[in-house]
């Protein structure tokens, strides 16, 4: 369902933008022979006529990174439309990677032997009620087309907030980069330095990533 580009600047993740205005279509296999099933999805999709601008297949298979690749480009050569095979090893890497465990131990039903528990203290439950706060007070200033300087700054502020309660890296770095959107487009040019500031220095002390410190 598209959405008004103003609310989809408040979305953290994903691309927003991108996201609000373009059909993706999403097949989702467990076939050993997932070569034979992937085209056989994509070729049904593009039959649909509907417009889909991406396709994202997923595996619970183990797929060669070359073998992917080559597959990706066949079919989108034949169909015109950008195709992305995600496998096993992608999906493993979401789950350990974003702190998922407990998710696919719930919902599959996986036995085991012990389950942690997270034990939050005083400092964690004031973040989170600040945080749901600060996306709250988003939300509402985006529906009613407020994009004022405090906007920005919640947007700014949500994402030093999320950084620090320790979710998964996804969450802090879709947060950091809406941020810096809301600044380019509605903030001042100290904002929009804050923006940046903030998201280089997640970058080195928090993930420890020069490479993309060093770009930023």
């Amino acid at each position: 369902y598209p959405v008004a580009d103003d609310l989809s600047l408040t979305w953290y993740v994903g691309i927003g933008r991108d996201a609000a205005n373009e059909r993706w279509a999403f097949a989702f296999s467990a076939k050993e022979d997932w070569r034979a099933k992937v085209q056989s999805d994509v070729a049904k999709i593009a039959e649909t006529n509907r417009g889909y601008t991406k396709v994202f297949f997923v595996s619970n298979q183990f797929i060669k990174d070359k073998t992917r690749a080559e597959v990706e480009d066949t079919l989108r050569q034949k169909h015109n439309v950008d195709v992305r095979i995600l496998d096993r090893t992608w999906i493993l890497d979401r789950v350990f990677t974003n702190h998922l465990e407990e998710l696919a131990i719930e919902e599959l039903g996986i036995r085991v032997a012990r389950r942690p528990e997270a034990v939050k203290g005083p400092l964690d439950a004031e973040r989170e009620r600040e945080l749901a706060e600060l996306e709250q007070r988003i939300t509402t200033a985006a529906h009613e087309g407020r994009f004022t300087l405090q906007f920005v700054d919640d947007a700014i502020d949500a994402a030093k907030l999320a950084r620090n309660s320790e979710p998964p890296r996804t969450d802090v770095e879709g947060r950091l980069l809406r941020a810096e959107r809301i600044a380019k487009e509605h903030g001042t040019t100290h904002q929009r330095l804050v923006a940046a500031y903030e998201r280089a220095a997640t970058a080195f002390w928090y993930f420890e990533d020069y490479n993309a410190f060093i770009e930023l």
